[in-house]
């Protein structure tokens, strides 16, 4: 009987702990231990389209550090962005914000998969709709 309690519990747990779409359906470090690190993009689409190549052939270095809980330094090509982050609802987006010539702007990136390896994010710029695949530095 208790091996089969043990099982049940187990299954639940496995069921319900998927919070995004492409997973993980379960971790064992918190959303904020996986995030907290330094990604390099690896695939960028742009209304279903892969425009990967394109992208990586105008920016040939993209990087986000997420620095603890807050911070994020965004490095594109030459050029290093100080941003700030937080959770959005139930930690299923996050709510990047950074200044730019004294005006104060705002994004959401909709989570879709958040592991220690891959973060992929979708989210609308200029009226187009992007979906981010970033992998993890070693």
């Amino acid at each position: 009987m208790k091996k089969l309690v043990f099982i049940t519990m187990i299954v639940i747990l496995a069921t319900s702990c998927g919070k995004y779409e492409d997973g993980p359906g379960f971790s064992l470090n918190s959303k904020t231990k996986r995030l907290a690190r330094e990604w390099t993009i690896d695939k960028v689409i742009e209304n279903g389209t892969d425009i990967t190549a394109t992208y990586l052939s105008m920016v040939t270095k993209h990087t986000m550090l997420f620095i603890d809980y807050g911070s994020l330094k965004e490095t594109i090509n030459q050029t290093i962005l100080a941003k700030g982050w937080e959770w959005g609802e139930k930690k299923e987006t996050l709510i990047i914000t950074y200044k730019l010539l004294d005006v104060e702007s705002t994004v959401v990136f909709n989570i879709r998969r958040l592991t220690t390896k891959e973060f992929w994010y979708t989210t609308t710029l200029d009226n187009k709709d992007y979906e981010f695949h970033w992998k993890a530095n070693k």
